[in-house]
């Protein structure tokens, strides 16, 4: 019973001693190598629904061709907390397009889903609906299209200032240097890694003192010799 009670504990134990994501753009640096020179982009839309605005983040080096930019969102699941949602139930990333995408209220539910043209071959592509639900985000075809056969209708889904997304950008020089101001040595601790730090601290002191006195005894025997 002990011996299977110790990898459980093991398994279990970064669960138990990871915090919550507070900051999610703090967590995005952290986790997804953004680098300097870099642009990153970000829209604050509600798609859950609870009066507390999600983020999306990508940067401007991150893309797929036509298919746009890959994101990353983050929901909000409470009080200053989120959750990260970085692919799809079949694993493909969230990919839109910033000039292809739009927002539209969730048909029964609250919030809004994103509405987005992923483009095919010979001027045809598909229309897309992303929406957040309780596991992660999915997505559903809403059909082919051709945006010449329709001009109208892409005009009205992704031109029209009432649907549109904002997207704000800011250099990641400028975001890495607020956030790690002495470089990202010191990463989001977190109280299991104050323990090690801690526990390591001490355990070198001790190591330190124990040579200090070796040093001292070596000096007072030394001179304890008689001449």
């Amino acid at each position: 019973m002990r011996r299977l009670l110790i990898p459980l504990a093991l398994a279990l134990a970064p669960s138990l001693w990871a915090e919550p994501i507070t900051d999610p753009v703090r967590d995005y640096l952290e986790n997804f190598d953004v680098r300097r020179g870099e642009a990153v982009i970000t829209a604050t839309p509600d798609l859950n629904g609870d009066g507390v605005p999600d983020l999306l983040i990508t940067r401007n080096t991150l893309s797929n061709g036509r298919q746009g930019n890959l994101w990353v969102c983050y929901e909000s699941t409470g009080p200053s907390e989120f959750r990260r949602i970085d692919e799809l139930p079949d694993g493909n990333p969230i990919e839109f397009h910033q000039k292809a995408v739009s927002l539209r209220p969730k048909r029964g539910g609250k919030g809004f889903e994103l509405v987005r043209y992923s483009p095919g071959g010979a001027g045809e592509g598909m229309l897309g609906a992303i929406r957040t639900t309780a596991d992660g985000a999915t997505e559903s075809s809403l059909g082919d299209f051709r945006p010449s056969s329709d001009p109208d209708r892409y005009s009205a889904l992704f031109e029209n200032a009432k649907v549109q997304l904002s997207f704000q950008s800011e250099k990641s020089d400028v975001l890495l240097s607020r956030y790690f101001p002495f470089g990202r040595w010191f990463r989001h601790m977190t109280p299991l890694k104050w323990a090690i730090a801690v526990i390591g601290g001490l355990a070198g002191l001790v190591v330190i003192l124990a040579v200090f006195r070796v040093i001292l005894a070596a000096r007072g025997g030394a001179s304890a010799v008689p001449r």
